[in-house]
């Protein structure tokens, strides 16, 4: 499959070809849909594994290892202009994120893939580094509450519940 580069990537979006019917540019600025998303929920991540601790620390430790591989595969995409690519790795990156109660994580990753999807590669650009930003505080916020290993003393933390 052939890389579309910047210029391609944004001419699909000027040429309207947005099944889902709306651009980028119609969401909310990105700093109010972050802010309003919760780091680390908790709560909602062990109700998914129904609130078995081991199992949750099991998939965190996944999580953990594997995220930093996804977010390069969708940098390289984003910095080639790629805007399928991204858009593809920013929806696995979402619903990764999204399993694993990384509320603030998944909605960069949906800004991400609705970028991709509108072929607009500077909205892709600008909010990588707000990716990356929020993976580092979801992984924070996960190492600071029960998803790490047994026999680590707990660390107080306003993510863990």
């Amino acid at each position: 499959s052939e890389t579309l580069s910047t210029k391609t990537c944004d001419k699909v979006s000027d040429k309207g070809k947005n099944p889902a019917g709306f651009g980028v540019a119609r969401l909310a600025p990105p700093n109010e849909v972050f802010n309003a998303a919760p780091v680390f929920d908790r709560a909602g991540f062990l109700a998914r594994v129904m609130g078995d601790e081991e199992l949750a620390r099991t998939i965190a430790e996944a999580f953990l290892d594997d995220l930093p591989r996804q977010i390069a595969t969708l940098a390289s995409a984003v910095v080639a202009g790629d805007c399928n690519q991204a858009k593809q790795q920013a929806h696995q990156i979402k619903g990764a994120s999204a399993n694993v109660g990384g509320e603030a994580l998944r909605a960069t990753a949906l800004a991400m893939e609705q970028a991709g999807q509108a072929g607009n590669s500077e909205t892709l650009r600008t909010l990588l580094p707000e990716l990356q930003t929020r993976f580092t505080e979801l992984k924070a916020a996960m190492k600071n509450s029960s998803c790490k290993p047994p026999g680590t003393p707990p660390i107080t933390s306003p993510c863990a519940s």
